[in-house]
Order: structure tokens, then C-alpha cells, then sequence
């Protein structure tokens, strides 16, 4: 059997032993393994549907999803699942189940990048990241309607997520710029609400919870323990058997403290 290729100029003659030998006109030949086909068998065009496009999508979101839970599952431990152990059950997955796994558990629990940026102030080294409250709140109600409200709303006890995270060697020094990129999206969130499935969510601060040093830090008063500490009252401190008091009569003026 003859085959043209490129317009003539290199043909390709199947031999008995199944080799497809390709020649030109300057005498070198190539040899390329070609599958036998019958006689009456029809050439076709390989294609590639939309349905066989689908299929590989989900498979690939079905095992994606898969190696997230595993990993959730891995760090959710309590106590936390041994490395060496993490490393067993991942050359088991990888044999047949899950071949895209990583091979040790360090690799593993640390391969999901980063969706924040870290800014590194040069002055002080500290470091500051934002996580965008936004995207978390659309978790928590996704997560509120997959399981339902009534249920969700009997809980007691919810558990909390960071909106941003400071690292330095002594309080943030200016409290505009540590709450400037909150002030933005909270004020924007309670403009436009937040979309969530089509729905819009109206979205309210209900109150801050902060013990005395955050209070005093935020607020830009004085701090619990000096002098003038009370924020309703002007009255300085006096310290009487190790303890600090604000003695107060009815003569002492009241401050004017903000809702």
C-alpha cells in the first residue's frame, strides 16, 4: 500500500512486519509503526465533542474537589495526622486513585497559593494582610443555605474569620491606615450589599468586640492603665492597695462618649 505525502514528494510502503517505511527523493528513509486496519475499513477524521469536553471538565473539578477535601480532612485532624502517616496514604491514592497527588505531606498541605497580598512596611519590618471580607462572607451564607437556615440560626456559638492580620514588634502606629482598607469595602458593602446567587444581602456592622488595649488602640484613647484611663469620666486614677480606682463624686464631669 502507497501512501502520498507532502504533494508527492515522500511516499510510505506498509511491509509485512507492520513498519511503515517512509522514502524521499534523496534516498533516506524514516520508519514509522503504523496499526494494521482491514481492507474495508474507512479512514475518519478524529473529533472531539462538546460532551467529551464536558466530561473531561468534571472529571477534572470532580478530582480536584476530592484532593481539597482530603486536604481539609488532613489538617482538621485532632490530634493533628502524623507526616509519615500523610505520606502512606498518598503513595496509596497516587497508584490508581488520584495520580496528580503530591508524593510527601509537606508538599501536600502546602501547595494552595496565596489569594492575598503580604505588604512589608521597611521602617519597622511589620507586615500587614487583608483578606477580604467580602469573599468570606459569600462562604458563610453559602455554607448558611446549603444547610439550611433554621438549623444554621439554633447554633450558639459561630466560629470566627480573620479580616486582617498584623505582625510587628509593637502595635500598628497609625490606626487610619491599619483599618483603611476595611473602612472601604465595609462602607461599599453597606452602599451596595452583597450579590450573592442573584440575591443581594444588606450588610451592617452590629458591634466591635475588643478587649481594653484593642478598645484604647482603636478609640485613640488612653490606654487601661494610665493616668486619665476612664472614657466616662474625668477623673484621674489613684492606686489603693495595688489596685487602681477612679474615685468619682458628684461634683466630676461626665465625658461625652460616642455610640
Amino acid at each position: 500500500m502507497y501512501l502520498g505525502v507532502n504533494g508527492g514528494e515522500r511516499a510510505s510502503v506498509l511491509n509485512d512486519d507492520g513498519n511503515s517505511e517512509l522514502s524521499s527523493s534523496n534516498g533516506e528513509a524514516d520508519y514509522l509503526l503504523v496499526e494494521e486496519t482491514d481492507d474495508e475499513a474507512e479512514l475518519r477524521t478524529a473529533s472531539v465533542t462538546e460532551e467529551d469536553v464536558e466530561k473531561l471538565e468534571d472529571d477534572y473539578f470532580f478530582e480536584n474537589n476530592e484532593i481539597e477535601e482530603l486536604r481539609d480532612w488532613a489538617l482538621k485532624g485532632n490530634p493533628t495526622i502524623p507526616h509519615t502517616r500523610i505520606d502512606e496514604l498518598l503513595l496509596i491514592l497516587r497508584k490508581r486513585l488520584l495520580p496528580d497527588l503530591p508524593k510527601t505531606a509537606k508538599t501536600f498541605l502546602q501547595t494552595m497559593k496565596a489569594q492575598y497580598d503580604i505588604e512589608i512596611n521597611k521602617q519597622d519590618a511589620s507586615e500587614f494582610v487583608y483578606f477580604d471580607i467580602s469573599e468570606q462572607l459569600k462562604r458563610i451564607f453559602q455554607a448558611i443555605l446549603a444547610n439550611s437556615v433554621p438549623s444554621f440560626c439554633e447554633e450558639n456559638v459561630y466560629k470566627p474569620f480573620p479580616v486582617a492580620i498584623y505582625l510587628g514588634n509593637h502595635k500598628p502606629g497609625d490606626v487610619n491606615k491599619y483599618l483603611h482598607q476595611f473602612i472601604i469595602e465595609i462602607i461599599e458593602l453597606q452602599a451596595d450589599g452583597l450579590l450573592i446567587n442573584g440575591q443581594r444581602f444588606s450588610i451592617c456592622i452590629k458591634r466591635f468586640i475588643c478587649d481594653r488595649p484593642a478598645r484604647a488602640f482603636l478609640k485613640c484613647i488612653k490606654s487601661h492603665g494610665g493616668y486619665w484611663a476612664c472614657e466616662r469620666c474625668n477623673v484621674r486614677e489613684n492606686r489603693v492597695e495595688k489596685r487602681v480606682i477612679y474615685p468619682v463624686n458628684e461634683s466630676v464631669e461626665q465625658r461625652r462618649v460616642l455610640p
